[in-house]
């Protein structure tokens, strides 16, 4: 097959370096991280936290070529804090939201169950009232079925109006 392989993509190499930077030499308080085996997802992500520290001038990242494994973060600050220490807190910042969203999903997750447990000890709700469940379905509109659409135009002969999808 003419594709790297997948686990290549993300896993660094002996002794690869994962981030590295470099002052920008016409900036103050300029430079760029390179970053290895990341992607869009991280990229965006840094990017936007970056943004929402106020001592942050310009943030921005780009992918040099798609078939090489290589981020570039580009971050220009204020003169109160390098941009090392703006990338340092925007990822603490990422850290603790995605520690939040995870307990947040732990306890959704929990009530769920904990909901199905109840229905299920209760006989299953069987259609009980307030309980959001549905009754069983009148009988004339268990007959009926949708009318099936032909996808693409077909059926209809030809040159429009066919009733498709397209």
């Amino acid at each position: 097959m003419n594709q790297p392989d997948r686990y290549d993509r993300f896993a660094p190499r002996e002794g690869e370096s994962k981030v590295t930077f470099a002052r920008d030499q016409k900036l103050p308080n300029a430079g760029v991280l390179s970053i290895m085996r990341e992607d869009h997802t991280a990229g965006n992500l840094l990017r936007c936290a970056l943004h929402e520290d106020p001592d942050v001038v310009f943030a921005g990242y780009r992918i040099p070529h798609p078939l090489e494994p290589l981020m570039e973060v580009r971050v220009q600050t204020t003169a109160g804090k390098t941009p090392v220490a703006a990338v340092s807190g925007a990822l603490r910042r990422l850290a603790a939201e995605v520690e939040d969203l995870d307990g947040q999903w732990r306890q959704a997750v929990a009530q769920l169950q904990g909901a199905a447990a109840g229905v299920a000890a209760a006989g299953g709700g069987g259609g009980q009232q307030g309980q959001g469940q549905l009754g069983p379905m009148p009988p004339h509109y268990q007959q009926q079925q949708a009318p099936q659409q032909q996808p693409y135009g077909g059926g209809g002969g030809g040159g429009g109006g066919g009733g498709g999808y397209y």
